[in-house]
């Protein structure tokens, strides 16, 4: 008894039919392959969206710093 597979058929050149035959497990597995790339791809998109985030919050800081140390600078001169 065999088990069950796909028959695939693609378009080699022009006029003729390739036939391809895949285990269904083979279609499975790149299923399987296919979901955890897609969570992987997902975790690190976040993962970089929260470090631009923080990164910008950073810089905001670092910019009222600058901008209270020329405003005190510029109390002192007067």
């Amino acid at each position: 008894m065999r088990g069950k597979s796909y028959t695939f058929y693609i378009a080699s050149t022009p006029g003729k039919l390739r036939k391809v035959i895949v285990p269904a497990y083979v279609l499975h597995g790149v299923a399987v392959l296919a979901l955890i790339g897609s969570i992987t791809v997902t975790v690190a998109v976040g993962s970089y969206s929260r470090m631009l985030w923080k990164v910008g919050n950073y810089n905001a800081l670092r910019h009222d710093q600058e901008t209270l140390r020329s405003s005190i600078n510029n109390c002192r001169a007067l």
